[in-house]
C-alpha cells in the first residue's frame, strides 16, 4: 500500500491537493481531493492523509522547485521540455520561475519545504518530492485533446471548462488508470493535481508501464536535487 500527493499551487481556493492510494495494481484510487487556500491547508490536508493512513510515498507538486541564475531563467529541462512539446503548444506553458505568478513560484517551494520540515520534526514519514508538468504531461499523452487543452488555456465559460475537465479525465478513467472513491475534479487545477500525484506514482513504480521522463532541476537548487518529471504515455489495461 503506497500514498502519493499532487498539488497544484495557486492563488487562494485554487490550490488544489489530491491523495492516489495505489496497492499492487492499477487503477489507483483517488481518495482525498480538496481546494485550498494556502501552503499551511495544504500541508495539513497531507498530513491528515498520510497520518490516517500510517503512509506516504510521494508528492508531486506542480511548480519550480529549481532555478536557473540566467536573466530568462529557464532552465537546461525546460528547453529540453519545449523541444518535446506538441508544436500546438502554447509556450508559456514553461516558464521560468522569474516569469510565473507568485502565488505558483512562491507557494511551490515553501511547501516542499515545509515537507521536508516535517520529515524533521516527525510528523511526516521519509518521502521523495518531484517537479511536476502536468499540463505539458497532458499534452504529451493526450495529443488528441488538443482543443480541449486549448481551450482550457484560454478563459472558457465555466460549462465549457467543465467538459473540457471532464474529457480530459475520461482519458485517464478509460485508460484503467486511476478511479474516483471521492468526486471528480470539474476544475484544470484539481485535474493538474491529479496528474501531478499519478507522475509520483509512475515515476516511482517504473513496473507499471507509464511512461516517464526524468530531467535534472536548475544550478540553483535551494530545496537540493529535485528531479523534474514528465509524464509520456500511459500503458492501456
Amino acid at each position: 500500500m503506497s500514498i502519493f500527493f499532487g498539488a497544484t499551487p495557486g492563488r487562494k481556493g485554487q490550490f488544489g491537493v489530491a491523495a492516489l492510494y495505489f496497492k499492487d495494481q492499477l487503477p489507483a484510487s483517488v481518495l482525498r481531493l480538496r481546494a485550498v487556500a494556502c501552503v499551511d491547508d495544504a500541508l495539513r490536508e497531507i498530513i491528515a492523509v498520510a497520518g490516517e493512513w500510517s503512509e506516504m510515498s510521494a508528492v508531486g507538486v506542480a511548480a519550480p522547485l529549481s532555478w536557473d541564475g540566467s536573466a530568462r531563467g529557464l532552465r537546461p529541462c525546460d528547453h529540453e521540455i519545449l523541444e518535446r512539446l506538441p508544436t500546438w503548444a502554447p509556450r508559456p506553458w514553461v516558464r521560468s520561475a522569474v516569469a510565473l505568478p507568485g502565488a505558483v513560484a512562491l507557494q511551490g517551494p515553501a511547501l516542499a519545504w515545509a515537507l521536508a520540515n516535517e520529515i524533521k520534526s516527525g510528523q511526516l514519514p521519509k518521502h521523495a518530492v518531484f517537479e511536476t508538468l502536468p499540463r505539458a504531461s497532458l499534452a504529451l499523452l493526450a495529443p488528441e485533446h488538443k482543443s480541449d487543452l486549448l481551450l482550457l488555456s484560454g478563459r472558457p465559460t465555466p460549462a465549457a471548462h467543465a467538459k473540457a475537465v471532464a474529457r480530459l479525465l475520461a482519458r485517464l478513467t478509460d485508460s484503467n488508470i486511476v478511479r474516483f472513491d471521492v468526486p471528480p475534479p470539474t476544475t484544470l487545477f484539481a485535474l493538474e493535481a491529479v496528474v501531478s500525484a499519478l507522475i509520483a506514482l509512475a515515476v516511482t513504480s517504473p513496473a507499471l508501464g507509464l511512461v516517464t521522463r526524468e530531467l535534472d532541476g536548475g544550478n540553483l537548487r535551494p530545496l537540493g536535487a529535485r528531479p523534474v518529471v514528465l509524464l509520456e504515455a500511459l500503458a492501456p489495461r
